[in-house]
């Protein structure tokens, strides 16, 4: 209990990725009891001191709800439920009947989940509503990957409609860049097993500091209690990858476009929309939305004094919201040290970034990603185990030679 108020457990779903950890320390600093629900107990996340409770399961398929539901039973109160990836959304959205007698969440309605988390039904409603984003292609087959080559603009972007282990275990990546019409081919034929609709859509030209995000929480009425701006500085892997520095900003452009898309579909829950704005027209178009669940800039709201995640708990169990819910524009920013660290190698080695640029780029970071001085097991584990890898690749190339 913080401050003698009883406060309900929470039930992180993905402990064992970087958003699990981040919202187990920053909801164990507000008192929340935690438990944990992890697919690879061994990976970092799970290593934190803030969680003594951890269950493993398949957080990547429908296996994940009866063993919700044997937790459940075992509480004595309902739990706050916070999925942290977004098939997690998706399971917990399709079996509410199941899981309400046990647990807390905070979701929009189940077609508003499966419109915004799967992307071929983001996009058609983006093409519907008429909505800012860059020429897109929807692709199940080779005639629809023929007939989206010739229509491209190139370079541009291939990406599955929904994130899924068997995408990531194949490539390592969340979207790849395609060169010109004949490697789009190729690269189809190659991937196009991997999911069931995949997404092209032309490259729109900027680079990593033109991705801008919206992050927000929407009561059960739809009125939004909390909005964050940031943009990204780098990124790894470079160019189609996640955030590796991130800062916040203030943006009013993409907040308003992202109070509009939210406004249009009786949102509730946690919310975050990306935009890339075209430095040729200056233009933001919409490239991704990832709702019900935290992301990487939830950490950062909260290092720059924004209480998004405190406040969907508190929402949500019924205690008072925190005062500090506006964004004040402190300029703070967040790294992922070890991505960071390579990013910026990257950039260097291609003449793009000096010393001293990256050195100035670190000014007033407020967050680590993985880092911290109170919980710093994760963070060896993971260097430890990146280490590692690098070593055994590095060893199998000596050996092919």
């Amino acid at each position: 209990m913080k401050n003698g108020t009883h406060r309900p457990p929470a039930v992180i779903l993905g402990l064992d990725e970087l958003v699990g950890i981040q919202t187990a320390r920053i909801l164990a600093r507000e008192g929340v009891p935690l438990i944990g629900v992890a697919k690879r107990p061994s990976e970092y996340g799970c290593k934190t001191r803030y969680v003594k409770r951890i269950v493993e399961a398949n957080t990547y398929g429908d296996e994940i709800v009866p063993a919700l539901v044997e937790l459940g039973k075992t509480l004595g109160e309902k739990a706050v439920l916070i999925p942290c990836i977004d098939e997690c959304v998706l399971q917990v959205s399709r079996h509410r009947a199941a899981l309400d007698p046990y647990y807390l969440y905070a979701l929009p309605s189940p077609g508003v989940v499966e419109t915004l988390t799967d992307k071929e039904r983001f996009f058609r409603f983006a093409l519907e509503e008429k909505l800012p984003i860059p020429k897109t292609f929807l692709i199940s087959g080779r005639e629809e990957a023929l007939e989206a080559a010739a229509g491209l603009r190139y370079p541009c972007i291939l990406k599955p409609s929904l994130k899924s282990s068997k995408w990531w275990e194949a490539l390592m990546k969340k979207a790849l860049i395609i060169a010109d019409r004949e490697e789009f081919i190729r690269t189809y034929d190659r991937v196009g097993g991997l999911a069931k609709v995949l997404i092209a859509q032309d490259w729109i030209p900027g680079g990593e500091g033109s991705l801008f995000s919206s992050n927000c929480y929407y009561d059960r009425g739809g009125k939004p209690l909390v909005t964050f701006i940031a943009r990204k500085i780098r990124q790894w892997p470079p160019l189609t990858g996640f955030t590796s520095l991130g800062e916040e900003v203030r943006n009013d452009a993409v907040l308003e476009q992202s109070l509009i898309i939210f406004g249009k579909v009786s949102y509730h829950g946690l919310g975050y929309l990306e935009f890339k704005r075209d430095e040729h027209t200056g233009e933001h178009l919409v490239i991704e939305a990832n709702i019900g669940r935290p992301t990487g800039r939830s950490a950062l709201a909260e290092g720059c004094g924004v209480a998004l995640l405190e406040t969907m708990y508190c929402d949500v169990v019924g205690l008072p919201l925190p005062e500090n819910r506006e964004q004040t524009y402190r300029g703070g920013k967040w790294i992922q040290i070890v991505n960071d660290t390579r990013s910026a190698w990257f950039f260097w080695r291609r003449g793009e970034l000096t010393v001293s640029e990256w050195l100035k780029s670190l000014r007033g970071i407020r967050v680590t990603a993985i880092f911290s001085w109170r919980d710093p097991l994760p963070f060896f584990v993971d260097l430890f185990s990146k280490l590692n890898n690098t070593f055994q690749i590095a060893i199998g190339r000596r050996r092919r030679l």
